[in-house]
């Protein structure tokens, strides 16, 4: 799965919430030209179930 060129920012720090199950679970996603921003500048991302996420730092 692809994610590219989402652009924008959010009233909190967390930038991504991705929940897949946990029975199958998600992998092999790719962002690109994501600049996605928290009001602090601090960004977080939380997944839970994914695997091979390329183009995201920190995750």
């Amino acid at each position: 799965m692809v994610f590219q060129n989402i652009t924008g920012t959010t009233n909190t720090s967390v930038v991504i919430n991705l929940v897949c199950s946990s029975a199958v679970g998600c992998s092999n996603l790719h962002f690109g030209g994501f600049n996605v921003r928290g009001p602090n500048g601090t960004d977080v991302f939380m997944c839970s179930n994914v695997q091979n996420v390329t183009g995201l730092n920190g995750v």
